[in-house]
C-alpha cells in the first residue's frame, strides 16, 4: 500500500476542501457565474439578516437558441419548487429586462431550461427551450406584476404558479414537459436585454422544498384555463 508523508497528506485534504468546498454568502445556493456573452459582469450579494439575494446582471437577452445572463445556482436531483419574492431594485431600464426562478439541464448558453420570468414591464412568462440550442417558447401570464412566483417540476412536467400582494400562490395556467437528465441546476438569474447595462433585481422569502413521491391512490385535481396560442410559433398567452 503507498503511503504519504504527513505534509503531502495534509496538501491532499486541502486541495480536496478546495476543490468541494461551497463559497460562503450564498445562502441556499453553490456557486454563480455569468452565462453566455455578457457585456459586462453580473454578481450577487446575499444579505443574511433580511435573508434575500441581490442579483446584477448583463447580457443581451434569454431567448432565441441562447442566453446571457447572470445565474446564482445549485445542482439538485428529484422533484421541486423554488419560489420567491421579486422586485426591481431600479426604475426603467430595458421593459423585456428579466429576472426569474431558472431550471437548467446544463451551464451552456444554449441548454434546455424552463424559467419564470418577471420582465421589465411587469409581463410574467414560463419561458423553455426544449432541447440544447433549440428555439425558445413561453405562456404568458395574465397577472401583470405579481409579488411571488413558484416554479414546480413534478416528474417530467414544470408549471408556474403567481400571487399579488396579499395574495396566496394560485397556478398561472400551462404547463411544460422538459425531460430533465439528473443532476439539473435550479437558481436565480437576471439578464439586462441590454449589454451596454447592469440590472439588478432583489429576491426575498426563497424557498427551496423538495416535494415527496405523488401517492398513487391520490385523487387528482383538476384546473382549466384558456389560452390563446400563436399558430407561427406556438406561443401561448392566458386569458383566464
Amino acid at each position: 500500500m503507498k503511503t504519504f508523508p504527513p505534509a503531502a497528506f495534509a496538501l491532499l485534504l486541502a486541495s480536496l476542501n478546495l476543490t468541494f468546498a461551497q463559497p460562503d454568502g450564498l445562502g441556499i445556493f453553490s456557486r454563480h457565474a455569468d452565462i453566455g456573452a455578457v457585456g459586462q459582469a453580473g454578481a450577487v450579494r446575499f444579505n443574511v439578516a433580511l435573508n434575500d439575494y441581490a442579483v446584477s446582471g448583463g447580457g443581451v437577452n434569454m431567448w432565441f437558441t441562447n442566453d446571457a445572463f447572470h445565474y446564482v445556482w445549485k445542482e439538485v436531483r428529484g422533484d421541486l419548487t423554488l419560489a420567491a419574492n421579486i422586485q426591481w431594485n431600479t426604475n426603467g431600464g430595458d421593459p423585456h429586462r428579466k429576472a426569474g426562478l431558472i431550471f437548467r439541464q446544463s451551464l451552456t448558453p444554449g441548454s434546455a431550461y424552463v424559467d419564470a420570468v418577471l420582465h421589465g414591464d411587469g409581463l410574467t412568462s414560463l419561458q423553455y427551450r426544449e432541447t440544447e440550442n433549440g428555439q425558445t417558447h413561453e405562456i404568458q401570464s395574465n397577472v401583470s406584476s405579481p409579488a411571488r412566483l413558484r416554479l414546480e417540476k413534478r416528474g417530467h412536467y414544470v408549471s408556474l404558479s403567481v400571487a399579488a400582494t396579499g395574495d396566496k400562490l394560485h397556478p398561472a395556467g400551462g404547463t411544460v414537459r422538459l425531460n430533465f437528465k439528473e443532476p439539473f441546476y435550479v437558481g436565480l438569474g437576471v439578464c439586462a436585454h441590454d449589454n451596454s447595462r447592469i440590472e439588478t433585481a432583489t429576491f426575498s422569502k426563497v424557498e427551496l422544498v423538495p416535494l415527496p413521491p405523488i401517492m398513487t391512490n391520490a385523487k387528482p385535481a383538476l384546473l382549466s384555463t384558456l389560452e390563446v396560442i400563436a399558430i407561427a410559433s406556438t406561443d401561448r398567452r392566458v386569458i383566464h
